[in-house]
């Protein structure tokens, strides 16, 4: 939890994405934080996912093999032989070949896969708790802890770091810790303020008419347009249809080429939905042609009533796009009493 508010300070842009997605959820800045609503925090653990990678608790754990099999791998030792192995998860959180830039804290890559495109991604790669039967019993409790605590602190304090921070030592032995002492200022909100995310749409932005952008409605390329804005999300189409995004490609598919603004409203999705969609802008609509919102009445402006008449629209539930790796918490069944 530590290395969390460590990177928090360190990071401030990271650290006011997380604060928006915590009042988001909580529903306003004294909320207290609610079992159901904590895995809903999908950017704050992505947070604490990516700084358990880059600091595991337990970098290394030690196991006794009594039982051996040939997996083409490993050699095969003499079945009556006892040995012991060391499994460096360390390692494995760092390797390159699963990892894009696997030294650099970037916590969008839990829930945006293209920034890990490309690499060999073995399964099993992430192992902060350990694997298999006998990993951590507390893995559950320590996100929900996590979440609880880190949450409430944001709720109410920017952290800031202090002079040196930025230096710390880490011990590598039976468990990774802070080998110095590090401080953090904890600076409190004034109730209400509003913490306003750097903007990343740039000053000056090509312009586009409806007609430029109903000419993107393919997997190949896509174009939508959301609240004025132009994107083109055929990256975002192909990535999301390998089982990311519910409903699949299909679904953004059949919203290619208009404006999406009414469904992406009508479907409540979170504002930090909105800012990952937002990475995909290249442009804007031309001034003075919005107010088109309806996908069936911009299709009948564009290529006219008789084209319209045999499209078949697609209608699917659209949740915010998941984290990359199922939610430990997702499996959780709570009960109310």
């Amino acid at each position: 939890m530590a290395m969390v508010l460590y990177h928090l300070s360190q990071n401030q842009d990271v650290q006011e994405k997380c604060r928006e997605n915590v009042l988001e959820v909580l529903g306003g800045q004294h909320e207290k934080p609610k079992l159901h609503k904590l895995f809903h925090m999908q950017y704050l653990l992505a947070v604490i996912k990516e700084t358990l990678r880059l600091f595991p608790t337990v970098p290394m754990v030690t196991r006794e093999v009594t039982q051996t099999h040939d997996d083409g791998v490993c050699p095969r030792f003499k079945e009556e032989s006892t040995f012991g192995i060391t499994l460096n998860f360390f390692g494995v959180h760092y390797n390159p070949k699963a990892w894009n830039k696997p030294n650099e804290f970037i916590p969008e890559r839990w829930i945006d896969p293209s920034i890990d495109e490309g690499v060999d991604r073995e399964q099993r790669v992430y192992a902060p708790f350990a694997l298999g039967k006998r990993a951590c019993l507390g893995r559950q409790f320590a996100y929900f802890e996590m979440l609880t605590v880190i949450s409430m602190i944001l709720q109410k304090y920017r952290l800031v770091p202090i002079k040196g921070a930025d230096k710390i030592k880490i011990h590598e032995g039976g468990t990774l810790v802070v080998d110095n002492s590090f401080r953090l200022q904890f600076k409190k909100y004034v109730r209400g303020e509003k913490v306003e995310a750097p903007s990343k749409v740039p000053k000056f932005e090509p312009e586009y008419t409806l007609e430029e952008v109903a000419r993107h409605h393919t997997l190949e390329d896509l174009w939508v347009i959301m609240d004025g804005g132009v994107y083109d999300i055929t990256k975002y189409a192909e990535i999301q249809g390998k089982g990311g995004h519910p409903g699949g490609s299909e679904i953004l598919v059949a919203y290619g080429g208009a404006d999406v603004t009414a469904e992406f409203d009508f479907i409540s999705h979170s504002k930090f939905a909105r800012r990952l969609l937002s990475r995909y802008r290249i442009g804007k609509l031309r001034t003075g042609m919005k107010g088109l919102l309806n996908k069936e009445d911009q299709t009948k402006h564009i290529l006219g009533e008789d084209l319209v008449r045999g499209r078949r629209r697609t209608t699917v539930p659209v949740r915010d796009v998941p984290l990359d790796e199922p939610s430990p918490m997702r499996n959780l069944q709570t009960s109310h009493t």
